[in-house]
């Protein structure tokens, strides 16, 4: 009885806490303070016995090229329970509903698994969300919510894919991220594959009739700057508040091992994962450090980076291996830089593609200390120091037959070395998809782009439905009822 009246004076002083500002409060403010209530409910009722069962929420998805905007629906989902319960939409219910996704079911449930706020991954959950279907959730898997964005979703046929969680009053909706989607990605790739446009009128006219919408639609920018600035397109806003929700918050603790990773870290993918899980397993403190966009247009060119820095350091904050990022990381990797973080271990890897001789220079303080590792690959040997091959590049294309496609089948293992270092975290990541990880290494920008644009035709048809369906929804925001974000 103690217990219980315990916790209902913790519960009732958080709402009331609300409604001392009643008289002002808006209906977002309603939102947040009934969310919070609910949260310290529960958590009092577990601490002091009242409650043994955890509250476990569903939110399924097809999250292709897992980005932030997927990584913050997946935490505001987790904020909903105790619990966060994915259920990964099959390549083959996507291409009906949506179209063609980039990455295969393997990879899309890699991206997935690796976000730190999933707690569990159900594979081959169907698109629309039925009477039959939530039964099914309900009693196997013990699903007390199914969670949405506020954006409309919508089957092949136009019906609502969550009708029957909203009639049956077990659906629960969150606030979409704005500025990003799986669409507005592969439209930056495509424009930055775009002819250069530096051509006189004559030759343009000539190459007009060859190129796609997309490249059409940047091929008049003459100035090179300007060319930059419009392959970077981005309507994302970064806050403070957005970095602390993503951050760990943890500390360097004495005597800890700590490994520090750098690079681009350009649109996130399963290479990165791979990268990072390793990386992990090396050592207690994981330190990331996300270039800056100069830096990553300098080795990689004009184009580059798809994605912002802040976009780019979110993704890697979002991952589960990660402890700390260093946002705009200096290229090179200074005593000043190991000392202040008193890193014990630096990996160098190749997932960035720039030439060896600036790697050498970039890591030459690491070398010099003789706490440098280097990767030439998720699958390949790992050597403590040494100078590379002159004319080598971190990106290399060895072994062509390895790289990424969008094929199903299963087959291959993992290297010996990467899944040794991996054994510590292995856990974290899941069971079953050695053989997705030894068939798409090495996974890089340049192949994943190239992914992109052998299937060029139908990944603009639907982006070109995509975008229009964004817009709608951009457009007809004024009319709808704000949602407060968890």
């Amino acid at each position: 009885a103690a217990a219980a009246a315990a916790a209902a004076v913790l519960t009732a002083g958080t709402v009331g806490y609300a409604a001392g500002s009643m008289a002002t409060a808006s209906a977002e403010q309603w939102a947040t303070w009934r969310a919070r209530a609910e949260r310290v409910s529960r958590r009092c009722q577990r601490l002091l016995g009242l409650r043994s069962r955890k509250v476990r929420v569903y939110m399924d998805g097809c999250f292709d090229m897992m980005h932030y905007g997927h990584a913050n629906a997946l935490r505001q989902a987790a904020a909903l329970g105790d619990e966060l319960v994915i259920g990964l939409v099959p390549d083959s219910e996507i291409k009906i509903h949506k179209g063609p996704p980039v990455f295969n079911d393997g990879e899309r449930r890699m991206a997935v698994e690796a976000v730190k706020w999933v707690d569990e991954v159900i594979t081959g959950v169907p698109y629309d969300v039925s009477d039959e279907f939530m039964a099914h959730l309900f009693k196997k898997h013990r699903i007390d919510y199914i969670v949405h964005g506020d954006d409309p979703c919508y089957t092949a046929d136009g019906k609502d894919a969550y009708a029957s969680a909203k009639r049956r009053g077990k659906y629960k909706e969150i606030k979409r991220t704005e500025g990003v989607s799986t669409t507005d990605i592969v439209g930056r790739m495509l424009m930055c594959t775009r002819r250069t446009s530096s051509l006189d009128t004559r030759a343009r006219e000539e190459q007009e009739p060859s190129l796609s919408p997309l490249q059409k639609k940047f091929v008049e920018e003459e100035d090179e700057e300007k060319q930059r600035e419009a392959t970077r397109v981005s309507n994302f806003m970064p806050t403070s508040r957005r970095i602390v929700q993503f951050s760990s918050g943890k500390k360097i603790k004495a005597g800890s091992r700590v490994v520090y990773v750098d690079g681009a870290f350009d649109v996130f993918h399963p290479g990165h994962i791979v990268l990072l899980r390793d990386a992990k397993a090396r050592g207690d403190f994981l330190l990331v450090g996300v270039w800056p966009d100069e830096v990553v247009a300098a080795e990689r060119g004009a184009h580059f980076p798809i994605l912002n820095v802040h976009e780019r350091a979110l993704s890697v904050l979002a991952c589960r291996y990660v402890d700390e990022v260093v946002i705009g990381a200096p290229r090179h990797v200074t005593r000043d830089l190991i000392s202040t973080f008193n890193i014990g271990l630096v990996l160098c890897d190749d997932l960035d593609e720039v030439s060896a001789s600036s790697d050498r220079e970039a890591y030459a303080v690491p070398r010099e200390m003789g706490i440098l590792v280097e990767r030439g690959s998720p699958s390949g040997a790992v050597a403590e120091g040494g100078e590379g091959g002159e004319g080598n590049s971190r990106g290399s294309e060895d072994g062509a037959s390895n790289s990424a496609d969008s094929s199903d089948s299963e087959g291959g293992s993992p290297s010996a070395g990467a899944a040794g270092a991996a054994v510590a975290v292995k856990q974290a990541l899941g069971v079953g998809l050695e053989a997705t990880e030894a068939r798409m290494r090495p996974f890089t920008l340049s192949k994943l782009i190239s992914r992109i644009v052998a299937n060029r035709r139908a990944f603009e048809v639907k982006f070109s439905k995509k975008s229009k369906k964004e817009a709608d929804y951009v457009k007809d925001k004024s009319n709808k009822t704000f949602v407060q974000e968890v």
